[in-house]
């Protein structure tokens, strides 16, 4: 199940961003900024949207994942395309 992710939701979406960025890249990303960015958008979405990924019946809605969706112009499409960036899930629900 998905869910537009809410204020509740930073910390997990900060963690799983640093996460993602050590297992992907092998660098350490400052967590209060990656918390402030994180929080930034979701209080604004004209940036950009998160989604968190929870398991079906879990009635707590607790994060296993999360994704962002940032807009962007296109003069080819004459239109906004989105992209689907920063997709994370923890290890334990990977498949």
């Amino acid at each position: 199940m998905v869910r537009l992710a809410v204020e509740s939701d930073v910390a997990f979406i900060a963690e799983s961003q640093c996460i993602m960025c050590r297992e992907t890249e092998g660098r350490e990303l400052n967590k209060p900024t990656v918390e402030s960015g994180v929080r930034h958008c979701i209080q604004d979405p004209k940036l950009g949207l998160f989604y968190v990924a929870y398991a079906a019946g879990d009635a707590n809605q607790t994060p296993i994942g999360s994704t962002m969706v940032t807009y962007e112009w296109s003069p080819r499409y004459g239109g906004l395309i989105h992209w689907i960036m920063s997709v994370y899930v923890i290890p334990d629900m990977r498949k």
